[in-house]
């Protein structure tokens, strides 16, 4: 029995007196190590993990020792340690100061930026006109409307459409993206994107034109380019600017190149084969290119012309020839004349959230200083409350 157990402490110590021979915690432990040094070993590193366990910093037991454990942190590029989650991240505790100084500070530059885009929306001129109302039952009438002060340019002409629904399923259906491009259809496609229009009551119209944009006379209802309800029933009003001013009126031309997206005129739509026969509608004109693109609200606004010169103070005539009845669609037709600024055109709506948004945040930082102020008076009545409790007890 005595044999066996030197024998079993022989292996016991042959084992940890061999060359790069690793302890429980991974460190090489060198030939002339003994059982008791080992043993001292042991502890301290007990010790560490005393520590460990019981900081918030798992480093803080080997900042005084001689020897730091290689660690895979060492190993990391910063963006490893960003990614890795390894980068130990400040806890925010925020006071009373401090969320009241945010919320002042939040609230001053909310409402600077609301009046600069007040101020912005305000300085753009818009003139709206009913010409709906005005021009019912008449082929041909005349708007007049007024520049109150001399205004540079360009102006924007535009015609909105109020209660006109584009995005209806069987508007927004029609409008074939492969004959946009200038591609035949398919008997099959033909079933698709050009139904009857006459099926549909709500569009039924006198068509006012039925020839191509080349001259040559079409049937609205065979296989034509483009087709379907959209197509059909595009709006056909057409506007003339004049200045009258002086005693004869003087003719403002109007430009009508511009106006579409790049993307639309590169890429979406393109004059057919044979067009001048087939295709009734110029699809390389930007009016047109604009009528196709849909709306998601029943407030249809498309950019007609602009006109590139200054306007001075004074009358000014819009000639409206107008084919469109309103009875289509049960709305009203608008014309807008308007300028433009970096941001769009006439809109109060983002400059008044703003200032809406400075106002939560002043009424935030105004409870923030109630609350601070009912807190100190608090903590200094409880510590006044203390020190006379232990005046009390130093005097008993």
């Amino acid at each position: 029995m005595k044999q066996s157990k030197q024998s079993q402490n022989q292996a016991h110590d042959d084992q940890f007196s061999g060359s790069n021979t690793p302890n429980v915690h991974g460190l090489f432990l060198p030939q002339t190590m003994t059982m008791g040094q080992m043993s001292e070993d042991r502890k301290g590193e007990d010790q560490r993990l005393k520590l460990i366990r019981a900081s918030t910093d798992p480093y803080e037991a080997f900042k005084d020792d001689d020897f730091l454990y290689p660690t895979k942190e060492d190993e990391m590029s910063l963006w490893q340690k960003y990614s890795g989650d390894y980068i130990q991240g400040m806890p925010v505790l925020p006071t009373g100061k401090c969320s009241l100084f945010c919320n002042i500070v939040c609230c001053f530059y909310f409402l600077i930026f609301g009046l600069v885009f007040v101020g912005i929306a305000g300085s753009i001129t818009e003139i709206r006109l009913n010409y709906g109302k005005e021009c019912e039952g008449k082929q041909q009438c005349i708007v007049n409307f007024e520049i109150e002060k001399n205004t540079y340019g360009p102006f924007f002409l535009y015609y909105e459409l109020n209660e006109f629904y584009t995005s209806h399923s069987d508007f927004a259906q029609s409008i074939s993206p492969k004959q946009m491009k200038g591609y035949e259809l398919t008997d099959e496609e033909y079933d698709v994107y050009c139904p009857d229009t006459q099926s549909f009551e709500s569009l039924q119209r006198p068509v006012g034109f039925n020839k191509s944009y080349a001259g040559f006379m079409i049937d609205l209802n065979k296989k034509v380019s483009p087709c379907g309800i959209a197509a059909k029933f595009i709006f056909n009003d057409s506007f003339l600017l004049f200045d009258v001013n002086t005693e004869t009126a003087t003719s403002l031309a109007l430009n009508s190149t511009g106006i579409a997206f790049s993307v639309d005129l590169e890429y979406k739509y393109s004059r057919t084969q044979n067009s001048q026969f087939r295709q009734w509608l110029d699809l390389d004109d930007e009016k047109i290119i604009n009528w196709f693109n849909i709306q998601s609200l029943p407030l249809v606004r498309k950019l007609y012309a602009r006109y590139d010169n200054d306007l001075s103070k004074g009358t000014y005539s819009i000639v409206i020839q107008n084919n469109y009845p309103t009875s289509i669609f049960g709305g009203e037709k608008f014309l807008i004349v308007t300028t433009l600024s970096s941001f769009g055109s006439k809109n109060f709506s983002f400059g008044y959230l703003l200032i809406a948004t400075a106002g939560v945040q002043f009424i935030c930082a105004f409870v923030v200083y109630i609350k601070h102020r009912i807190v100190e008076k608090r903590e200094k009545h409880e510590q006044k409350i203390h020190a006379d409790l232990k005046l009390k007890e130093k005097s008993d």
